[in-house]
């Protein structure tokens, strides 16, 4: 039967490729380089064997998962690499345009040079970042000026000693509201600051991080974060940063 083929084809082998990673990262949203590193751990089938060890692997990229259940990588097919690496290898294939997701699964021979060919197999993604020319937005913040007066008013002091008691510096609260007009099948939120952010929609928490963007020297380099946000429009919406 049917069943019976497929039960016979996950004996075949003693290992499968599991916890898929991009540059370190499960599934990330914005990868900027173009070929990124790839690894995965391996998993026994059976935990009562020992000695298991990967023999060769196959890593399998394409645009979507019914390309990677028929064992099509259009985007990339490493085809059979003699090799017990699982770590630090880097995508081969077609050059990904900015905000494409790939699809990815590999397939591991063991040390009896046995595959689980027929298996589905873990699947992982990664989606391509935004390139320096895919940055067309202006930055938006509150006037100039939300600093107290007494701070910016400060200059060299010799032997003078200058005790003041400013105030706590207001926070900047930016809102904007927006509509859909149809149902959003996948939608995606970049964003970043000169500072520690946080992001909401609707109310919702977007970034659960409370030191986004993480520190930079910000005369030189902003490092922005990307977050999936299908689920959190409606047909009415509003997005909010505190900074």
């Amino acid at each position: 039967s049917r069943v019976g083929a497929v039960e016979v084809a996950l004996a075949d082998s003693d290992i499968q490729a599991v916890d898929l990673k991009v540059e370190y990262l499960v599934n990330p949203l914005a990868v900027d380089i173009t070929q990124p590193r790839l690894q995965w751990t391996l998993q026994a089938l059976n935990k009562t064997k020992q000695n298991l060890s990967q023999k060769a692997y196959q890593i399998l990229v394409a645009t979507d998962r019914q390309n990677l259940d028929k064992n099509i990588g259009n985007l990339w097919d490493s085809k059979k690499v003699v090799s017990d690496r699982t770590n630090h290898i880097k995508y081969g294939g077609t050059p990904l345009k900015a905000g494409m997701r790939a699809y990815w699964k590999v397939h591991v021979w063991d040390q009896n040079d046995r595959v689980l060919d027929k298996h589905p197999g873990h699947i992982g993604f990664w989606d391509k970042g935004l390139d320096a020319s895919d940055w067309t937005a202006q930055w938006v913040g509150a006037p100039k000026g939300t600093q107290q007066q007494a701070l910016k008013n400060l200059a060299d002091i010799d032997a003078n000693l200058i005790k003041s008691k400013p105030g706590l510096v207001p926070v900047l609260y930016l809102r904007k509201s927006f509509a859909t007009n149809s149902k959003v099948k996948s939608a995606k939120l970049y964003a970043t600051a000169q500072g520690a952010y946080k992001l909401a929609i609707n109310g919702r928490d977007i970034n659960k991080s409370v030191l986004d963007p993480e520190w930079t020297d910000y005369n030189k380099t902003i490092q922005y974060q990307a977050y999936d946000v299908t689920d959190e429009l409606a047909a009415k919406n509003t997005i909010s940063v505190t900074n």
